[in-house]
């Protein structure tokens, strides 16, 4: 059984905090295309959170994502995916960054 603190993908499962799904289930400045992408996104995406403990050092766990891809598979334009992708950084539930062998990628923040 998967027990962690933060979003992270398996072979065929996926690991999400509850509570932080929740939010994102209630929050009303979402619509539909905006869930549709964060549903995507958990397919492809873990998550980090910096707890502020010492000796807990960021993975650094971005993934590039291809927007085109992800887009086609949900039925949506492009354009429309980048801007719920926008929103999804606004509102702190995704964040952009890199590593040492990934640029603009993106992760959960949670």
């Amino acid at each position: 059984m998967a027990n962690n603190k933060f979003t992270y993908q398996q072979v065929s499962n996926v690991s999400i905090n509850k509570t932080k799904l929740l939010d994102i289930a209630a929050n009303l400045d979402f619509n539909e295309r905006d869930l549709r992408v964060i549903l995507t996104l958990f397919t492809e995406l873990s998550g980090w959170r910096d707890s502020g403990v010492r000796g807990k050092e960021d993975p650094l766990n971005f993934k590039r994502i291809d927007a085109e891809a992800m887009s086609d598979v949900i039925g949506i334009k492009k354009k429309e995916f980048k801007k719920s992708l926008k929103r999804l950084i606004e509102h702190g539930i995704i964040e952009e960054g890199e590593s040492d062998t990934v640029s603009k990628g993106y992760r959960f923040t949670f």
